[in-house]
């Protein structure tokens, strides 16, 4: 497999037309290539973030595919820098929220440096996230509310913030140092 250094200008630029696959279909086939190969999806993720391509389907399809606790913890730490040194060029955050902060993000215990990294993360979007126009309250009966708690990136970090707390509490052999941050207590009033 070819690094993605030497692919990205090609990725970038792809626009398939039949009876070439699809953008969607070369995005899933990168995405399936980068759950395989952690060491290349770094690099390839790294390319893109250097590019700041981060509405480009493959960075998405990506994010949607990769499993939290396959990854190095090195991958994990850049992943969390980058998407809070960049978020404000980040439109959706679907994917990102969804391999840092759902359940698995405790399993196995991560280090108490990556926990306090998610949670500054997490505490950095949360006010991008809620004032967003497409995330404003709606009056509208009909919306299904518990599917938008647990499938939004804002439902994510709530779900992310529980973790937090419940793994927190002195009765659990975690971290007891960890306590509930100034900023997260003010948000749980």
């Amino acid at each position: 497999m070819k690094p993605p250094e030497e692919q990205i200008d090609f990725l970038l630029s792809y626009e398939g037309r039949w009876p070439a696959p699809s953008t969607d279909g070369l995005a899933a086939a990168v995405a399936n290539a980068a759950t395989r190969n952690l060491e290349w999806a770094e690099k390839l993720l790294r390319a893109f973030a250097q590019r700041d391509a981060f509405q480009h389907p493959i960075w998405h399809r990506v994010f949607w595919q990769l499993e939290w606790k396959k990854i190095p913890t090195a991958f994990q730490f850049w992943i969390v820098d980058t998407i809070s040194t960049k978020r404000e060029k980040i439109k959706d955050f679907g994917g990102p929220t969804r391999l840092i902060f759902v359940g698995e993000s405790f399993e196995p215990v991560p280090s108490l440096d990556l926990v306090e990294a998610m949670l500054d993360l997490s505490l950095s979007l949360w006010p991008i996230l809620v004032t967003r126009p497409n995330n404003a309250e709606t009056t509208d009966l009909e919306e299904d509310w518990t599917s938008r708690a647990i499938n939004s990136a804002e439902g994510r970090i709530a779900e992310f913030w529980l973790r937090y707390v419940d793994h927190s509490r002195p009765d659990r052999v975690f971290h007891p140092e960890f306590g509930l941050p100034g900023s997260l207590r003010c948000s749980m009033k």
